[in-house]
């Protein structure tokens, strides 16, 4: 699920401690696996500046935002654009896998008999199916 969630978001790197569990399947899909060590050393070895025009007002927030979180504006600024990227791109990761879904598959597979009931707080609107009170061992 890690390795299709990299592939599928078009990731450079993969950063984890447990890189032998990924083996060499990865590479095949031009995806570096790294140690979090390595990856912060590599990453601010690559770092660009750019200057930057805010309006005054906005850099007023900004400076007034860093300070509360005890962050420079730098990583405010760099944080606040690597979770719009993240934004952007899982919405088009999803909408990517909306495009492939099968939606008769599922709806067989929604329609099909047997399983359990839903637990308590997972039952449909308006359903009359009793809920389980059935506890997984793993969440």
């Amino acid at each position: 699920m890690v390795l299709e969630t990299a592939v599928n978001g078009r990731a450079d790197a993969l950063v984890t401690f447990n890189v032998r569990d990924f083996g060499t399947v990865p590479a095949r899909f031009g995806i570096e696996v790294m140690i979090p060590r390595d990856a912060r050393d590599e990453t601010m070895t690559e770092t660009m500046t750019y200057p930057l025009r805010l309006p005054r007002s906005l850099k007023r927030a900004v400076e007034r935002q860093s300070k509360e979180d005890s962050t420079s504006i730098n990583q405010f600024v760099a944080t606040a654009v690597a979770e719009k990227l993240s934004a952007l791109q899982t919405a088009e990761f999803f909408a990517d896998r909306k495009a492939r879904a099968d939606f008769k598959v599922f709806d067989k597979l929604m329609k099909r008999r047997g399983g359990k009931p839903p637990r308590i707080g997972d039952e449909m609107p308006g359903s009359k199916a009793k809920a389980s009170r059935h506890v997984r061992d793993n969440p």
